[in-house]
């Protein structure tokens, strides 16, 4: 909305578009790749993609079943913690759902202590244009002066997988679920995923977990990881929804991640 010749991303592109122009002060989104958070950034805005299976997935169409996550766009991160605590928590129409209520909406951010906060130095920044990457220290520095603590991060040397893993789950689900509903109509991916070996897929979920385990360790050591949304600024043109490549590990391992707004760009 800030620029009718640049998209605002996708697939959730409405959603961020209506928040970033204030036609409303949240909307619902959708997350496979990343489509709740980009959004989002090109808008200006906030979101939310919570840990997998943390808000029901009941009445969505799937994508790719250990992937899709609902996710939530806002105008402040109180009005999405205000929806979180109704729209999280259990529930039998969707068996993925996680066992834990839905958290208080009130942040409660005077009983916070001073968060940990690792930057990530490998993998992402070298995929970041340079004004994003100016604009991660930009934002470090503002989180610093606020009282938090900041940490240099080096992910797994073999982190670079999680991409193939991304495309290998996603392909062999999306197909699954593609295929008994269109028929004949294939895709490009959707060929390449029909000649997926089954062992191919089971691998990548064996692999995905390995991942999910190291990257539990650098959480007892930082409470969050500071990176950039996207490689740049809401591309020109609406024939691409920009670039998922930033986020896409995330939501293959089924973390929760947030969008903050980190300012406007030079453009």
């Amino acid at each position: 909305p800030w620029n009718l010749a640049h998209t605002a991303g996708g697939t959730s592109s409405g959603s961020g578009a209506a928040v970033g122009a204030r036609m409303v002060p949240l909307a619902l989104g959708e997350q496979t790749a990343g489509s709740n958070l980009r959004p989002a950034a090109y808008c200006g805005v906030e979101a939310l993609k919570p840990t997998y299976g943390r808000i029901s997935r009941f009445g969505m169409a799937p994508f790719a079943w250990s992937h899709d996550h609902a996710g939530l766009i806002g105008l402040t991160m109180a009005d999405i913690a205000l929806v979180f605590s109704i729209v999280a928590g259990p529930d039998p129409l969707d068996m993925t759902t996680r066992p834990e209520g839905a958290p208080p909406a009130d942040l409660a951010m005077g009983d916070m202590r001073p968060p940990r906060i690792g930057i990530v130095r490998n993998f992402f920044p070298e995929k970041t244009e340079a004004v994003m990457n100016e604009a991660i220290e930009a934002s470090a520095a503002k989180l610093k002066a606020a009282g938090a603590a900041l940490v240099d991060v080096m992910l797994p040397e073999d982190f670079g997988l999680v991409w193939l893993l991304h495309r290998t789950v996603g392909g062999a689900e999306g197909f699954t679920y593609r295929s008994a509903k269109v028929g004949d109509g294939m895709t490009g991916r959707d060929l390449a995923a029909s000649l997926l070996p089954a062992s191919y897929y089971l691998q990548a979920q064996r692999l995905r977990r390995v991942f999910w385990t190291k990257l539990q360790a650098y959480f007892s050591d930082v409470d969050a990881l500071l990176m950039a949304v996207a490689p740049g600024a809401a591309p020109e043109g609406i024939a691409s929804t920009g670039d998922a490549t930033l986020l896409s590990p995330w939501s293959c391992m089924g973390y929760p991640s947030l969008t903050v707004n980190g300012g406007l760009s030079p453009q």
